[in-house]
């Protein structure tokens, strides 16, 4: 009896590749002899929905990797710069990316939602369907918008024709052609899946890893925030905040640990692929930051050689780097709407809120003093430095990199020294696109990035 389901399917470039294994077994055991067992119940797609290979533990790297916060020195960029992580780190293709695992493993995830999709409208609409069905389209709309931030031009609402969109699949037919849906398109039906699912999702879940309303809460605001849609990203997240406000208090954490644990700012459960990042150094740039009593700089770091390593994600290993969202990100994405909105002094507020949980306190008294602005420019400054600082390896710093080079007061030039050579990313370069593999673009046809 087979223990593995194998999807391998080339719809005219598409390359999908995945394996439905683990806890699919039991299931599967129960099936008939048939060489390859379809999925048909409710127990089979919360199967499908509760394995980690197949959606929560495959957030795409590369564009974490290309970010000003990753670094590589010595004998490490020697070893990695033939590689797709040494494109990505220094923008160039020393390598051509003739394949791309960011690719190849969150389209397979979307895949996955299609199949459960397809099947779970055969069985009526009784709750267990619902919740399922919030489930697979809450992964649907996160993997379609994590491809869009890699793969897709930046979202620009005065150039929705923008024909530099991603590939979207909504259905689990393979035959149906592979062709780039637009930039508009394409996020319009991020929004669609992730909308439809705040409407099915449970307000709480018996498993962690299995997404809530409040997971597309959060996830709608990190969305509309790379959008530069602000009322909405601050909509999504005073939702969020309005029911899960409570944050982590570092004072409580030890320091000698390799991870943080799960704990009560997990929004969503979201990795990248396991061990792709977590090993690289943070730029000087950013470790040197931190202020003496910020606990951040011990809690999120272990300096090695004079080299910044990370350790602070919000897992169950120290391999596992955090993607999801989470609650300090809300309160991030909230602070920076209102002070958008010229609305300083909470902004700041929240801002102080969330970092006070952060700084050392002494004899029962606070080290943190408060930061105060007296102009929206002053704030946002504030803002996202301490969104910086906050958010390191979480998947969010390209998306905001991106958007942010629509504005002239925070937009920089990106530079790396590797291996002795500098490289340089102006803003608004076509490098902030990551080119689609070449073995798709021979495929199928579709058009490749400018600038590749």
């Amino acid at each position: 009896m087979r223990t593995i389901i194998r999807y391998i399917v080339i719809a005219t470039g598409l390359l999908i590749v995945t394996a439905l294994q683990g806890c699919m077994k039991e299931w599967l055991d129960a099936k008939s002899d048939s060489a390859i067992a379809s999925p048909a119940t409710i127990a089979d797609f919360r199967a499908m929905l509760d394995n980690p290979d197949n959606l929560y533990m495959n957030t795409g790297y590369l564009a974490e990797v290309a970010t000003d916060h990753d670094t590589l020195s010595g004998d490490f960029w020697t070893s990695y710069e033939r590689s797709y992580f040494g494109n990505a780190m220094s923008w160039t293709e020393i390598v051509p990316y003739q394949e791309n695992y960011d690719w190849s493993a969150m389209y397979p995830g979307i895949f996955h939602t299609n199949v459960i999709l397809t099947g779970l409208n055969k069985l009526g609409d009784g709750a267990a369907v619902r919740e399922l069905k919030g489930e697979a389209l809450y992964h649907r709309g996160y993997f379609h918008y994590c491809l869009a931030s890699t793969f897709a031009h930046p979202y620009d609402p005065a150039n929705l024709s923008d024909e530099f969109g991603i590939p979207v699949r909504t259905s689990d037919d393979l035959s149906i052609p592979v062709q780039r849906a637009t930039v508009g398109d394409t996020y319009k039906q991020i929004l669609a899946d992730v909308t439809a699912a705040v409407q099915l999702l449970p307000e709480h879940s018996a498993e962690i890893f299995r997404p809530t309303r409040r997971s597309a809460w959060g996830l709608l605001s990190r969305i509309y925030l790379s959008m530069q849609v602000y009322d909405s990203a601050q909509k999504y997240a005073d939702l969020y905040l309005a029911k899960y406000p409570a944050l982590l208090d570092f004072n409580t954490l030890d320091s000698t640990l390799p991870y943080i644990a799960l704990n009560v700012e997990v929004g969503s459960l979201h990795y990248f692929q396991q061990g792709s990042v977590y090993y690289f150094g943070i730029a000087k740039s950013l470790y040197q930051r931190y202020e003496p009593n910020d606990l951040r700089s011990i809690i999120y770091f272990q300096v090695v050689d004079g080299i910044a390593n990370f350790k602070g994600s919000y897992s169950r290993s120290d391999v596992d780097c955090y993607a999801g969202v989470a609650t300090d990100e809300m309160y991030l994405n909230f602070a920076e709407c209102l002070a958008r909105k010229g609305e300083v002094l909470r902004s700041m507020h929240y801002l102080n809120t969330l970092l006070r949980t952060r700084y050392r306190v002494v004899n029962g008294v606070s080290t943190y003093i408060n930061k105060t602005a007296n102009t929206t420019d002053e704030a946002l400054r504030i803002i996202l430095e301490e969104r910086e600082k906050e958010l390191v390896r979480r998947g969010t710093r390209w998306s905001d990199l991106r958007r942010l080079n629509n504005d002239p007061r925070f937009a920089k030039t990106l530079t790396k020294t590797l291996g002795g050579k500098t490289y340089t990313l102006a803003p608004n370069s076509d490098r902030y696109t990551f080119p689609i593999p070449r073995n798709v673009i021979t495929k199928s046809g579709v058009k490749q990035n400018p600038g590749w």
